[in-house]
């Protein structure tokens, strides 16, 4: 998955997100505290400020 953006709306956080299979038409979100379970990868991203979502 590649995190587009962490949002806080109605006293809930949620993880926004395109699938990493490389289609980037819509995104996925996910409420964080359902999170059960995630391994970290080591790899780093760069946001583009330009493509934030408002």
């Amino acid at each position: 998955m590649n995190l587009a953006a962490i949002m806080f709306s109605e006293y809930y956080f949620y993880l926004i997100a395109y699938l990493a299979d490389g289609r980037k038409d819509f995104l996925t979100i996910f409420p964080i505290d359902r999170i059960v379970k995630f391994e970290p990868t080591g790899a780093n991203f760069r946001a583009v400020h330009s493509k934030k979502i408002q």
